[in-house]
């Protein structure tokens, strides 16, 4: 699980880099449909900017949240098939 946490605080130093560099933080945690949103509204006129500052704090933690547990199911997972 440790290892696991390294990975995804890993990924979010590189999705933090694309993001400054591409404009593709929601792209990069699956919210293709806010990707889009943003592109067609060149970052809803800047201010999306100004409320990502607070709110992608929260989304990247839930998506983390979200990946720890599916690697808890897939390791739970692979336990039961070994026993």
């Amino acid at each position: 699980l440790l290892d696991a946490n390294r990975r995804v605080s890993r990924e979010l130093a590189r999705a933090a880099c694309v993001r400054r560099c591409l404009c593709t933080h929601y792209a990069y945690l699956g919210r293709w449909g806010l990707q889009i949103a943003g592109w067609l509204t060149v970052g809803g006129g800047t201010i999306w900017w100004l409320v990502d500052i607070f709110r992608l704090p929260g989304v990247v933690r839930q998506y983390n949240d979200w990946v720890a547990l599916d690697l808890l199911q897939q390791m739970t997972a692979r336990a039961a098939a070994v026993a």
